[in-house]
C-alpha cells in the first residue's frame, strides 16, 4: 500500500521532533540551562529556528518535552524489565535495579536533562508534575520488592525494608552522578555488580555474591 501524502507528513513531523528533542538533550549536556537557546538546539539538529519554534511555541515547551521524553523512556525500560522478571521478588527486585542503569537510560545527556531539572526541582512545578509521581512510583516498588525479599528468610531478620529501600536508590543515584561526570567511560558493569554486591550483602538467603564483588581486604 502506497504511503499518503498525510501519512508522509506526519512522519516528518514526528521525525523532526525527534530531532530537536535529541538535540535538546545534546544542548543541555555542552551548555546546561543557562545558556541554553533555541538557536543552538536548531543547530544541533540541522533545523532553523523558525521549525524549532514551527513544533514548539516556546523554548521551555521544547524542554518540557525533552523531560517528558526521557521520563518515559525510564518507565518503559525500568516496568518492562518488571512484567519479565516473573513472580519471584528477589529476581523482580533485581531486574529494577539493573534495569536502572540501562545502557538507553543512562546515555549520558540523558542523564544530564535528569539532574538539569532536579536541580531546580524546588522551584519547578513542572518537574514535580511530570516526575513527581514517577519517582514516588519507582521507590514505592523497590520498598514493597524489598519488603517481599525480607519476607522469604527464616527467622525474619530485624531489618528495614524502608531503609533499604532508600540505599538501593541512593546507590543508584550515586551510578547516575558518575555517567554524568565520567561520562562515556562511566564502567556500567561494575557499577551493576556493585549494586547486586549490596543485594547479596543485605539479603544473603536470596542473592550470591557476585565473582570478585567479595569482602574488601
Amino acid at each position: 500500500m502506497a504511503i499518503t501524502p498525510k501519512e508522509n507528513s506526519q512522519a516528518l513531523q514526528q521525525e523532526r521532533k525527534r530531532l530537536l528533542i535529541d538535540a535538546t538533550m545534546t544542548s543541555i549536556a555542552r551548555q546546561g540551562f543557562s545558556n541554553l537557546t533555541l538557536s543552538r538546539i536548531a543547530g544541533h539538529a540541522g533545523l532553523t529556528a523558525g521549525i524549532v519554534n514551527f513544533y514548539f511555541n516556546s523554548k521551555e515547551a521544547l524542554l518540557l518535552e525533552t523531560l517528558k521524553s526521557v521520563a518515559e523512556e525510564f518507565d518503559h525500560t525500568v516496568y518492562s524489565a518488571l512484567d519479565r522478571a516473573g513472580s519471584s521478588p528477589a529476581e523482580r527486585l533485581r531486574a529494577v535495579v539493573l534495569a536502572s542503569l540501562a545502557p538507553e537510560i543512562t546515555e549520558p545527556r540523558k542523564v544530564a536533562v535528569w539532574y538539569a531539572f532536579m536541580s531546580e526541582g524546588h522551584a519547578r512545578a513542572d518537574y514535580q508534575e511530570i516526575c513527581g509521581h514517577r519517582d514516588q512510583r519507582y521507590f514505592t516498588e523497590i520498598h514493597g520488592l524489598c519488603r517481599e525479599v525480607i519476607a522469604l528468610a527464616n527467622p525474619r531478620p530485624a531489618i528495614s525494608a524502608s531503609a533499604i529501600a532508600h540505599a538501593i536508590c541512593g546507590l543508584i543515584d550515586e551510578f547516575w552522578q558518575d555517567v554524568l561526570f565520567i561520562g562515556a567511560d562511566f564502567e556500567r558493569e561494575r557499577a551493576s555488580n556493585q549494586c547486586l554486591a549490596f543485594l547479596a550483602s543485605v539479603f544473603p538467603w536470596a542473592y550470591q555474591m557476585p565473582e570478585g564483588e567479595g569482602a574488601d581486604p
